[in-house]
């Protein structure tokens, strides 16, 4: 403990040690102890006082006068309140102590002897820093007093009155040398470092009982008198070294030495001593021998470890955190400075140290000195914490921001006596606002001319926010939904619920869904209105769904735009329709006039299978005409009239040839029923000119039907594989066309795929446009068998078939 200067390091119970140790009781060694200090206290070396049970110094010798100015006191005032205490306590409980105190760099051991009856006690110090020059005093002394006792003895001789007195002043130094000597061997044995005597031959001399129980790990008796080889033999070979190398050296300098180093105690237990070694000479004046003291320094070893790793961790945290640490005396208007100091100021470590609190200002933004100043001064005057923003300059002159956080330390006058604080990088939060205010800004000048509405949902769809063109496109306002008096599925139409909880469950389900839908809400006013919504789910990191937002836009004028265009484009494609019906009835009837002309009959033939053509096309633009669909086209319809229309242009009589037709209700594009109405007409005609001559009768089959998928299918892909059709067809064909006759046949000396006849050229081109495959069977009659899919061709392909004709 600390009080007025003094440092007591240990206080031990004198009396119980003893008792351990089997020496005198108590009461003995006080008597002992007066009787040995009465003779010699002024002269002591060592400082010697005696103090009332109040603390009262009643006497101080000559070496005790620095421990009282030590203390500050003089003779006649009162010890430190430590050692107060201490007085009182062994007076009152008439037991000695042991304390250890520090006085600058000097340690001394006190010894509290108490003198119950009379109320006082006597405190004996004791240099332990110096103890080995004590003991050389010791036997300077004891040499003195032999040499004093011979010369007594030849006064005897000489003169024979003073023999009495000179026998008795030796038996009293005798007996003040035994007592002397019995006092520096209890103080030593009761100094808690070890201590240690060794002579040239490495034999063990004296030591204390310290010593050889912490560090030989035997009593002291049986040191004494043995070899330090002995004891060697248990030290690892590196540290025996280091021992006989530093004894090596002070034995050869005969200076004192001071180092630091490892010994393996006896417990096992290696601990850190600092040693200090010093010669001492013989009778004669020549080195006899080593003493040493041992200070344990273990653990301020381990407390200067954790204070450097201490150290390095804050450093390390400062640095890598991007901070300033200051740390600013007001006394000695020292600053300490540490952290990421090159990072964040452009100065060394060394430059940045010699900015003190003045120079720290003069960095400081010129707009923002005053402010940042006056925030410390009233810091100061009340000793308060502080946190403030300003702008630091650079060593190149660039500034960037900081924040400063720190105190005012006062001391026990409740005087300023630090500043302490923290210097952090904030430049990039800095910036960070300015760009959140600035987003901030567009956000709000968005919302004021944004026309929809915008909105935020919980991962519950509890809604969050909403806000933008709410009152125009419902006709209520934004706090009638936050509040939660109208609920926005209470505007949408019921028939387009169902829709919008579809969706919202497939968004409760799937985190990344971005979702866009049109329906019908109900507005205030009663009109309904249609709004396109498209809505999203904003995960975390984690892919957990934190929110769901989304837009909504009122589209009802362009949806009636879009009806108003439907109905237009539906007029447009009719007119088209029929104007290219109209078209293709004047190319018709100009053909018919033109045949007028002539008598040949292939040439009328010609004619004749060119208006069929025709009539085949303007057949279907007449039916999409009519149709409500003018996209596609209701075939089964189509081909009733075209075969219609084909008997009666080749005049066939009634009962001779007949049709029937085997069609499902198949609707088809534009795109897929020209080529197939083409192809049906030229396959038809064909019957109709060649499978019946005259007065035979038969009759004529179309069969169109959806092919399902199945292993009838596989074979028919082979089958068109194998014979080697021009176009390959998907196994997954979809419709099926069979035109057959049970007439004369198909001449076998014909291969329809590579003929002359523009007929059937015109078939297999077609067929191949579709992406289809054609089969002929020719066993009872004539029949074709046609696969295709549909939808099979574009425009282009289209306009590819007409120049193929052309």
């Amino acid at each position: 403990m600390k009080n007025g200067g003094l440092e007591v390091i240990k206080s031990n119970n004198l009396p119980e040690k003893k008792k351990e140790e089997g020496e005198l009781e108590p009461e003995n060694s006080i008597e002992l102890h007066e009787k040995i200090i009465e003779p010699f206290p002024s002269g002591n070396p060592n400082p010697f006082l005696r103090v009332e049970k109040n603390g009262k110094v009643l006497y101080a010798n000559s070496a005790a006068c620095f421990l009282l100015e030590h203390w500050g006191i003089k003779e006649g005032e009162e010890l430190p309140q430590s050692l107060r205490h201490g007085v009182r306590r062994i007076i009152s409980q008439k037991t000695p102590e042991n304390l250890e105190i520090s006085t600058g760099n000097t340690t001394y051991a006190l010894k509290l002897y108490p003198h119950s009856e009379d109320e006082y006690a006597d405190i004996y110090g004791f240099d332990i820093s110096y103890r080995v020059r004590t003991e050389d005093q010791f036997r300077s002394q004891h040499e003195k007093l032999e040499k004093l006792v011979e010369l007594r003895t030849l006064e005897y001789v000489e003169a024979n009155k003073k023999l009495a007195q000179e026998v008795t002043e030796r038996k009293k130094i005798e007996k003040t040398l035994q007592n002397n000597v019995k006092f520096l061997e209890t103080l030593l044995d009761n100094i808690p470092s070890p201590v240690f005597q060794r002579d040239l031959n490495e034999i063990y001399a004296n030591c204390n009982e310290s010593f050889a129980r912490q560090i030989i790990g035997l009593p002291k008796k049986m040191v004494i008198g043995e070899s330090f080889s002995e004891f060697q033999k248990r030290v690892p070979k590196e540290l025996a070294e280091i021992y006989y190398k530093h004894d090596r050296e002070l034995l050869d300098s005969g200076e004192s030495h001071y180092y630091e180093t490892r010994v393996i105690c006896a417990d096992g237990v290696i601990r850190d001593f600092l040693f200090h070694k010093a010669t001492y000479e013989d009778s004669s004046g020549e080195i006899a021998g080593i003493v040493g003291v041992m200070l344990d320094i273990t653990s301020r070893k381990e407390a200067e470890k954790y204070v450097r790793k201490s150290e390095e961790r804050y450093r390390i945290a400062a640095e890598q955190t991007g901070q300033l640490v200051y740390d600013y005396e007001t006394e000695s208007k020292q600053i300490d400075w540490a952290g990421a100091i090159p990072q964040l100021t452009g100065y060394s470590p060394e430059e940045f140290r010699q900015i003190g609190l003045e120079s720290w200002i003069d960095h400081v933004h010129p707009e923002d000195r005053e402010r940042v100043w006056k925030i410390h001064e009233v810091c100061r005057k009340n000793g308060e914490k502080y946190l403030e923003e300003y702008r630091f300059r650079r060593k190149d002159g660039s500034y960037f921001h900081v924040e400063d956080s720190g105190v005012y330390l006062k001391d026990d006058l409740s005087r300023v006596c630090r500043i302490v604080g923290v210097i952090k990088d904030i430049t990039e939060r800095k910036l960070a606002s300015e760009k959140l205010q600035e987003s901030e800004a567009r956000y709000r000048s968005f919302m004021k001319n944004f026309r929809g509405i915008a909105f935020q949902m919980g991962p519950d769809f509890t809604l969050i926010l909403i806000d933008g063109n709410i009152e125009e496109t419902a006709g209520y306002r934004r706090k009638d939904f936050i509040s939660g008096k109208v609920d926005w599925y209470q505007l949408v139409h019921p028939a387009d619920l169902e829709k919008l909880f579809e969706n919202r469950e497939r968004l409760a389900n799937d985190s990344s869904l971005i979702i866009e839908h049109e329906y019908r809400i109900r507005h205030r006013d009663g009109k309904l209105r249609w709004v396109r919504e498209i809505i999203q789910n904003v995960s975390d990191p984690a892919g957990r769904k934190r929110i769901t937002q989304g837009t909504v836009y009122d589209i009802s004028r362009q949806k009636e735009a879009e009806e108003s265009l439907t109905k237009m484009e539906e007029i447009r494609k009719k007119e088209i329709h029929h104007r290219i019906k109209n078209n293709l009835q004047v190319i018709s009837s100009l053909l018919e006039l033109q045949a007028e002309k002539f008598n040949d009959i292939e040439v009328l033939e010609a004619f004749r299978e060119s208006q069929n053509r025709v009539a085949t096309m303007a057949i279907i633009h007449e039916e999409l005409y009519r149709s409500k669909n003018n996209e596609t086209l209701d075939f089964s319809a189509y081909l009733q009239k075209l075969t219609a229309d084909l008997f009666h242009s080749y005049t066939i009589r009634k009962g001779d040839v007949n049709m029937q037709l085997d069609i499902e209700e198949i609707f088809l594009g534009m795109d897929t029923a020209i080529p197939l109405g083409i192809i049906i007409n030229e396959l038809v005609s064909n019957s109709l000119k060649h499978a019946f001559p005259s007065g035979r009768k038969g009759e004529v089959c179309i069969k169109l039907c959806r092919t399902e998928i199945n292993s009838e299918n596989k074979s028919i892909s082979n089958i068109i594989n194998n014979i080697g059709a021009k176009s390959s067809v998907d196994k997954n064909i979809q419709y099926t066309l069979v035109v057959s006759d049970n007439g004369l046949g198909f001449p076998e000396n014909v291969d329809f795929r590579n003929t002359s006849s523009l007929g059937l050229q015109l078939v297999n081109i077609l067929v191949e446009q579709l992406e289809g495959a054609v089969e002929l069977e020719n066993s009872s009659g004539t029949q074709f068998k046609i696969w295709f899919k549909e939808p099979c061709q574009s425009s282009e392909k289209v306009s590819s078939i007409k120049g193929e004709i052309q």
